[in-house]
């Protein structure tokens, strides 16, 4: 693979990561504070709705982790090699 085309990857993810580590904390924050202060059912069925989404969201953000690894280990092949 090119070399140049696996940094521009590289910098998208780790943007990409950057909006889902803050789309974690927001919506994990926001459900806790749901779920402690809940006045009514609707607080704590929208706070769960929320803990289900940082969920989704960080798990998201492994995957995108691990595609990163993967990225810089063929990067490092590629230094290697030359």
């Amino acid at each position: 693979m090119d070399k140049d085309f696996l940094k521009e990857q590289l910098n998208c993810l780790r943007n990409e990561m950057t909006h889902l580590w803050g789309s974690t904390f927001l919506f994990g924050g926001s459900s806790l504070m749901l779920l402690l202060r809940g006045v009514s059912p609707l607080e704590y069925i929208i706070g769960i709705i929320g803990l289900v989404a940082a969920i989704v969201f960080f798990k998201a953000y492994i995957i995108k982790r691990n595609k990163t690894v993967r990225i810089v280990n063929k990067l490092k092949e590629i230094n290697n090699e030359l």
